[in-house]
């Protein structure tokens, strides 16, 4: 798995991985936050390499779903964008403006 998506990965995970199972999200910490190979993972959890393969491909599948549909680590991204504009401005009427896009991205 490249390395950007593997980032990605990690990072969806942090935002919905509760969502997961415990055996689910278990698996993919393992795998994205502490980088440990598919063979040591099902060796232990008790199951088969390709087990932990299959785990991995359906975790990705539903993080990568769950942001479609939700769009949190988009929303987390534009909001941060929107604060350093602000941070790097010394103008007011230009930051109410960016404070003013990131309620306006925040609204639901």
């Amino acid at each position: 798995m490249e390395i950007k998506k593997s980032l990605q990965l990690g990072s969806l995970l942090q935002i919905y991985g509760n969502l997961l199972t415990e055996k689910q999200r278990k698996i993919a910490e393992e795998y994205f936050y502490f980088d440990i190979s598919l063979s040591e993972i099902a060796v232990n959890n008790g199951i088969t390499r390709q087990g932990v393969n299959d785990v991995v491909k359906k975790v990705s599948n539903l993080l990568l779903e769950y942001e479609n549909k939700l769009g949190i680590l988009e929303k987390n991204r534009y909001v941060k964008n929107k604060l350093q504009q602000v941070l790097n401005s010394n103008n007011i009427e230009s930051n109410k403006t960016l404070i003013n896009k990131i309620i306006e991205g925040l609204e639901v």
